[in-house]
């Protein structure tokens, strides 16, 4: 394989942001902030805390777990820490196999918009410069990193949880409580209509 073909491939990987990786976001932004709120599911309740929380966070670290389905086939999980700071800084890094390694680093506003991006293994002794919009950079994409953090995520979920129950659409179970990363959080399944017309 050619170091671009290389290159190409770490790159699709590096910035695979999923419906997965949103939920989870959602998950630990909303649950982990309903520590004290009454035992009964209320999605709004859960948006209104998620929301009020985060305005007073400047910076956060979190850790996702990503798995996606491309072309039918299910891909490895992805574990990746991400750090984020305001008004816009974002620092990506896998940390697991089979994915471990790559980093990438977006400012807005800086680097003329563009992500640096270093590859583990022989390609890691060059950092590249990418467009963070760029077919390149969004192969296998929904999202591009200009969409990462708490404050899109919770904005997007907060619009589609809200015209779905709107619309009588989705629906809503808790499963319990566990710990991740030793903190409390409270797990819930949001099921959606199979129709891909109505973009939740």
């Amino acid at each position: 394989m050619s170091p671009r073909e290389k290159l190409r491939k770490m790159e699709s990987r590096v910035y695979a942001v999923g419906n997965i990786l949103v939920l989870s976001l959602f998950l630990v932004a909303a649950l982990v902030t309903k520590a004290g709120a009454e035992e009964k599911g209320d999605p709004e309740q859960w948006m209104r805390e998620a929301e009020t929380a985060l305005v007073r966070v400047e910076n956060y670290r979190a850790i996702f777990h990503k798995q996606e389905r491309v072309e039918g086939r299910l891909m490895e999980e992805e574990t990746v820490l991400l750090k984020f700071k305001r008004p816009f800084k974002v620092y990506m890094k896998w940390i697991k196999r089979p994915y471990k390694g790559p980093e990438l680093l977006y400012v807005e506003g800086w680097n003329d918009n563009r992500m640096m991006v270093r590859d583990s293994g022989i390609m890691g002794i060059m950092t590249v410069n990418i467009n963070p919009k760029g077919s390149l950079a969004m192969k296998g994409n929904r999202h591009p990193v200009t969409d990462s953090g708490l404050d899109h995520l919770v904005k997007l979920l907060g619009n589609d949880m809200r015209r779905g129950v709107k619309e009588k659409e989705l629906k809503f179970k808790e499963v319990g409580e566990k710990i991740l990363y030793g903190r409390r959080t409270r797990r819930v399944e949001v099921f959606s209509p199979r129709d891909k017309a109505k973009d939740y």
